[in-house]
């Protein structure tokens, strides 16, 4: 699942998610105003996704690599 061309442009500036013991994936979703879910796969596989209120949906790692990636 790839970033959204719309959480992109939420990526301008860097978040400080803190720390505290949560997924810093699902922390960065929450911060983003995006509701944090586990999906479960038929091959029993999970993947993390952050839902945001327009109805978009992203990978919740991928955007958290892409927020904190190396500029």
């Amino acid at each position: 699942m790839k970033v959204l061309e719309k959480s992109q442009t939420m990526l301008k500036e860097k978040i400080d998610i803190g720390s505290g013991g949560m997924n810093p994936a699902d922390l960065l979703c929450t911060k983003l105003s995006g509701k944090s879910e586990t999906l479960y796969l038929e091959n029993k596989d999970e993947v993390a996704v952050c839902t945001f209120v327009d109805g978009s949906k992203v990978d919740a790692w991928d955007l958290y690599r892409a927020h904190f990636k190396k500029r």
